[in-house]
Order: C-alpha cells, then sequence, then structure tokens
C-alpha cells in the first residue's frame, strides 16, 4: 500500500513539474516573440536608406533604431578610416564589426544586394551580409 501511495504522490510531483515547466517555456517565447514586434530584417532583398540614431546590441543581432534588425559580427570590407580606433595596441582593423561603429550614422542598402554601406564622418565604410538566413 505504502508503494502504491508513493507512486501517486510522486506522479502528481513529476505532473506538476511538467506543467510549471511548460508555463515557463511558453512565457520565455511569448517574451523573446515581442522582442521582434514591428522590427523588420535587413537582408539581402531589402532595400534601406535610413539615418541611424540609436543602436541596441543583443548578442548577435543589432537593433537600429528600434525598428531594423541586423547581424551584428558583419566585418567591414573597406579601408578602414582613420576615426576607427584601435580597440588594443595589439588590434588590427579586421577585427572590426558592423557593432563596433557608433551612431549616429547614415545606413545605404539597395535591393538584391548584400552590400551595405554606412556613411559617418565624410567616410563610406562598406560591410558585407553573410549567407546565415
Amino acid at each position: 500500500m505504502k508503494l502504491i501511495e508513493e507512486i501517486k504522490k510522486n506522479k502528481v510531483i513529476l505532473v506538476l513539474v511538467l506543467i510549471i515547466m511548460v508555463a515557463f517555456r511558453y512565457f520565455l517565447y511569448r517574451h523573446d516573440k515581442k522582442k521582434y514586434d514591428g522590427v523588420s530584417l535587413i537582408n539581402e532583398k531589402k532595400s534601406v536608406e535610413i539615418d541611424i540614431i540609436k543602436t541596441r546590441l543583443n548578442r548577435t543581432e543589432l537593433f537600429l533604431n528600434d525598428s531594423l534588425l541586423i547581424q551584428s559580427g558583419l566585418v567591414i570590407k573597406s579601408k578602414k578610416p582613420s576615426w576607427l580606433k584601435k580597440k588594443s595596441s595589439r588590434d588590427d582593423y579586421e577585427n572590426y564589426s558592423f557593432s563596433d561603429i557608433k551612431e549616429p550614422y547614415r545606413l545605404f542598402k539597395q535591393a538584391d544586394s548584400k552590400e551595405i554601406f554606412i556613411i559617418k564622418n565624410g567616410d563610406t565604410l562598406l560591410f558585407s551580409l553573410t549567407d546565415l538566413e
């Protein structure tokens, strides 16, 4: 009898734990989904011409003006401007990515192109989308 009662208690605890886990996962999913409401991904097909005045880095994503989303790790393909300071004396400019360019700047991208141009301080920087999509 005791064994049967213990099994029933364990089943109840297991069911409660599963319900809590499912509820927690649903909450995380809803929270994560809201982060992207009203945000458009900059991809190869998209055309963009906008002044960027606000950026927010979230892991590998960079939110631009709270309305656009781009991969943060895109590497500079053009000549590096003199105003872009090295991170340390051992660094070279090859380590700089899209997220290292601080606002404000102007961003251009033509439709059906992987090239993204940033104009800042009279310099034009070239970046290229990667094939992660």
